[in-house]
């Protein structure tokens, strides 16, 4: 598989996107990510890994991601790697974390995996998938 074009979905995945155009500005005039900064479109965030949907056989192992939005401790991903649901594509030992508990993953892998809930860095891990 080859890394998706810049122009339709930023690298790094889990760093804040500053130059996407909604934001909010300190007094400082500093942008800084908001929610509605990091969606792409109905997905809260971007995943740090995507597999194409026309993709029919994947696999990878030992993967991890992680979020840190000092500016919005409130933002949300809703997970770190998406994927198409196929038989082929397949996942073992992801890893997403919170780092300081300043943001959340709703998941790891599509719907698949613990949030990572906390006001600590937290992990949270998926074994195989699916």
């Amino acid at each position: 598989m080859s890394p998706r074009p810049r122009s339709t979905q930023p690298w790094p995945r889990a760093s804040t996107c500053s130059s996407r155009p909604a934001s909010t500005t300190s007094t400082a005039g500093i942008r800084r990510p908001n929610q509605a900064a990091i969606q792409d479109g109905n997905v809260k965030g971007y995943a740090a890994y995507k597999v194409d949907d026309a993709v029919t056989t994947h696999e990878a192992w030992g993967l991890g991601s992680y979020c840190y939005y000092i500016a919005d401790p409130d933002i949300r991903q809703d997970h770190g790697f998406a994927a198409p649901n196929a038989p082929g594509v397949r996942f073992h030992d992801l890893l997403v974390v919170s780092l300081g508990g300043k943001d959340q993953y709703e998941h790891v892998v599509n719907t698949t995996g613990a949030a990572t809930t906390g006001t600590s860095t937290t992990p949270s891990t998926v074994v195989s998938y699916p």
